[in-house]
């Protein structure tokens, strides 16, 4: 691996998260078809996010467990995209050159509750496959910059060429 691989892998997971926000994530029947046809409407990423906050948003008495444990987990679901964006941040900051064991496990815990989704039986689209793929590519990033700090390689963080 090259010095400075992770960063490059923060940026590609980045770059992902990104456009997940603009790709189709989900298919979900249509919420009036009276107003609207009865094809299934298409649900992208930035959508998503606010549908997760719904509960928050829009709250309501759940019909039974599993109906506030779907909430509980939508909000949590939503909640990763904080850590996701702060991480990033924090990786691809040039203030800070590593990030530490507990982080790596908050990210790849925020990529398996994330998973709930497909446990939910939902239609799920690329926009969903990214937006994981996403998670994923932040944690092997922030791992590698662990071990590259680990191997005490001293990096300079720009040239003066």
């Amino acid at each position: 691996m090259t010095l400075m691989h992770w960063r490059r892998l923060g940026a590609l997971a980045l770059a992902i998260y990104v456009v997940a926000w603009f790709v189709p994530v989900i298919t979900m029947p249509p919420l009036f078809p009276v107003w609207r046809s009865d094809h299934p409407m298409t649900s992208f990423g930035w959508d998503a996010v606010l549908t997760a906050f719904s509960p928050l948003l829009h709250p309501g008495r759940p019909e039974s467990f599993i109906d506030a444990l779907s909430q509980v987990v939508s909000v949590a679901s939503g909640l990763t995209n904080l850590v996701f964006l702060c991480v990033a941040w924090m990786l691809l900051s040039r203030r800070r050159r590593t990030v530490g064991r507990r982080v790596e496990a908050i990210v790849w815990e925020c990529a398996l509750l994330n998973l709930a989704w497909v446990a939910m039986g939902t239609d799920l689209r690329l926009g969903y496959v990214l937006w994981m793929a996403s998670f994923v590519v932040l944690a092997a990033a922030v791992h590698q910059s662990r071990r590259e700090a680990s191997l005490r390689i001293d990096v300079p963080l720009s040239s003066t060429a």
